[in-house]
């Protein structure tokens, strides 16, 4: 995306230098071309932050990316460049107070006209570039997107790091794992919601949901048979008549 931003920006700059549009042949500055070409700075600054905003968004949908998100993340990107170059524009070009007036007269009047040129070039750009150094794909693990009753409850883990969820009223507290520490946090869920979003969880108690591949022992204890799950100080109570052969006994 770097590479991206830098290609278009140094477009622009070379467009301005030759063909000087909007009365560019008429600003006699000192370091006028070196000031000018600040333009592709910016360019790469909104190409590399909007880029970063792609994959934490990527990373909280599950590694799933829809013909929606790129619509609005390039829509973003568009306003994104638009704003750093009027900003830059208005600061260092001009020497003027940025306003909200001039931005919309901006956005008319410079950035919309250049769009014809400068899209096909960005998307035959991020073809050849795609193609010449694809991304890595997500590690080949079976990933949970676990999402709460709120909007704003979601959860996108590798199955691996998931240990165990305890009912806690109206909650549930979900114990992960996450730079190597245990994290909990609580959805607005009930176990069973929780069950049907891990696939392989098995209920051991009427308030402990685990997954068999998190378990590390198990105590057979008649009066009080427990499991001890990988990372977890304490011991998860098991109901009795449990069958603890379903986890790997």
């Amino acid at each position: 995306m770097a590479l991206l931003g830098a290609g278009l920006g140094v477009l622009n700059v070379l467009m301005t230098l030759i063909f000087e549009p909007w009365g560019t042949s008429e600003w006699d500055a000192p370091w006028r071309i070196l000031r000018l070409s600040g333009y592709a700075v910016v360019y790469v600054g909104a190409f590399v932050g909007v880029h970063a905003l792609d994959r934490v968004v990527y990373r909280r949908q599950g590694y799933r990316w829809w013909v929606a998100d790129e619509l609005v993340m390039r829509t973003v990107l568009f306003l994104a460049v638009t704003t750093g170059t009027w900003f830059y524009n208005s600061t260092v070009i001009n020497d003027i107070t940025p306003s909200v007036s001039w931005w919309v007269d901006y956005l008319v009047h410079f950035s919309l006209p250049n769009l014809p040129i400068l899209l096909p070039v960005a998307i035959l750009g991020a073809v050849l570039l795609g193609t010449r150094f694809p991304e890595d794909p997500p590690d080949p693990v079976t990933r949970l997107q676990i999402r709460g009753q709120g909007s704003d409850e979601s959860l996108a883990i590798p199955l691996s790091c998931f240990r165990y969820a305890e009912a806690q009223q109206n909650y549930v507290a979900i114990h992960f794992v996450e730079e190597g520490r245990v994290q909990k946090v609580l959805f607005r869920m009930t176990l069973g919601e929780l069950e049907e979003q891990v696939e392989g969880s098995i209920r051991i108690h009427r308030s402990f949901l685990i997954h068999p591949t998190a378990i590390t022992a198990v105590i057979d204890d008649a009066r009080k048979p427990q499991v001890v799950v990988e990372g977890v100080d304490e011991p998860l109570p098991v109901s009795r008549g449990f069958d603890l052969a379903a986890v790997g006994r």
